[in-house]
């Protein structure tokens, strides 16, 4: 049957029914507030294989094409290898007084899986190396779902969803990761002046899913550096969340600098 629906690029209707679980946010209690719980995507074990052998087939490609920027969903690595990364800077940092101001910026997309655009997803997917058959049938399976959602009374009537991501699904979290990566890389192609650690290695935007942290000197390339994510983040028609995004200033040096205000 899976063989079947690979080969006609045809997905059964079984497949396409999907039931969403909302799972309260902690830190943030009253569920009677969407905005306070995250719907998570059960999909058909049918559709969960299916899914998971098309990743196990494409995902040394895809891994292969991603840049150290961006961890999530991959294997053998984890938050720790940018924690390190940070923490290494930071110390250096704080350690030398001819350094430079430096300033961290945090981001968080906004709902991220909600908002994610699946014609961009299948673009950046294209780039990172799936060009065959295999991208067709992830546009296709996306393309519509018969979708329910879980509540203390039971199931809600179904209604017909076109071109989302599944939060959930065996492919969500790479899906995302992919088009957060591509930020990533093009911070290090962009003339921007990366940071370089020890004036040598070239930091680029760090990611973790759908979260984003740059460092850059402080003041003029600081800025550069937010308005270019803000235009990135634009471009992939995702939005970030003001009230989780933040900025650190570190450095020993206490000469003045122009601290740009920066803005998401």
């Amino acid at each position: 049957m899976l063989n079947k629906t690979k080969e006609t690029l045809t997905i059964p209707d079984m497949m396409k029914v999907v039931n969403v679980a909302m799972i309260p946010t902690p830190g943030k209690p009253g569920l009677h507030n969407l905005e306070n719980q995250r719907g998570i995507f059960l999909i058909s074990v049918f559709r969960s294989v299916l899914m998971k052998l098309l990743l196990k087939d494409e995902y040394k490609k895809i891994d292969s094409y991603m840049t150290d920027s961006n961890i999530g969903g991959r294997a053998g690595r984890r938050i720790q290898d940018h924690l390190f990364i940070v923490n290494g800077i930071l110390f250096d940092n704080a350690s030398s007084k001819k350094n430079k101001p430096i300033s961290i910026c945090i981001y968080d997309c906004r709902q991220c899986f909600d908002s994610m655009w699946q014609e961009e997803v299948i673009n950046d997917l294209y780039e990172a190396g799936i060009q065959n058959d295999k991208l067709a049938l992830l546009y296709q399976i996306n393309k519509t779902n018969n979708l329910a959602v879980k509540t203390q009374h039971g199931l809600t009537e179904r209604i017909v969803v076109e071109e989302i991501i599944c939060q959930g699904d065996p492919w969500g979290s790479m899906q995302c990761s992919v088009q957060i990566d591509s930020i990533g890389r093009d911070s290090l192609a962009e003339d921007l002046e990366p940071f370089k650690y020890k004036g040598e290695v070239e930091i680029p935007a760090l990611g973790m899913v759908d979260d984003v942290l740059t460092i850059a000197e402080s003041g003029f390339k600081t800025a550069r550096m937010n308005a270019f994510i803000t235009a990135k983040i634009a471009l992939k028609k995702l939005q970030l969340g003001p009230k989780k995004c933040f900025v650190l200033h570190t450095g020993k040096e206490h000469e003045d600098f122009r601290n740009i205000e920066l803005f998401v």
